[in-house]
């Protein structure tokens, strides 16, 4: 209270200074310079709060959509990975027809057998309804740099759907694949 008062006295003063007008200290009340200057704080603070919960709520949704993506490329891969290696009847190898090696721009465009449409919480979509994917799955299969025939390197990426080609993806994830002798 004592400071609300010296405040008040303080800007009085300044007040009665800047216009040539003498204000008793004691009186009660406040001026319109005053109101205008309460006013003006309280809408920059009020601005500012709006401000920064419209921000939360942008990095709220981009983080969702980071852990949806995390999420279905780490289970994709998994599920790649998970895939066996195939022997002919003589016991040659054979490579699966799932991990077929893609084509070099299976990451920058759909191809077929490398991509999938994802729903708003990562799960795949059998048919594609105009308006309701959120993502796009992509993967490249690729001979790992060393491995020869027997080692793959799985790549995969999620982006936002509709995605353009080489757009920027939400994340990517790698591994590599060997095989066992």
């Amino acid at each position: 209270m004592i400071r609300r008062a010296a405040v008040r006295a303080a800007a009085g003063a300044l007040l009665a200074l800047i216009s040539g007008m003498h204000i008793a200290h004691n009186e009660r009340g406040i001026t319109l310079v005053e109101a205008l200057v309460a006013a003006g704080l309280l809408i920059t603070l009020v601005s500012g709060i709006a401000y920064l919960i419209v921000q939360a709520h942008r990095f709220a949704v981009r983080a969702e959509q980071m852990t949806v993506a995390v999420v279905a490329a780490s289970a994709r891969l998994e599920r790649l990975r998970a895939i066996p290696w195939e022997y002919d009847l003589a016991g040659m190898e054979r490579d699966a027809p799932a991990l077929a090696m893609s084509p070099p721009d299976a990451l920058d465009r759909d191809v077929d057998g490398f991509h999938e449409t994802l729903d708003v919480s990562g799960e795949a979509l059998a048919d594609v309804p105009a308006g309701v994917p959120a993502y796009v799955q992509r993967w490249a299969i690729v001979p790992a740099r060393g491995g020869g025939e027997r080692a793959r390197a799985i790549e995969v990426c999620v982006f936002e759907w509709p995605a353009a080609e080489s757009a920027p993806a939400l994340t990517c994830l790698a591994s590599v694949r060997t095989r066992q002798p």
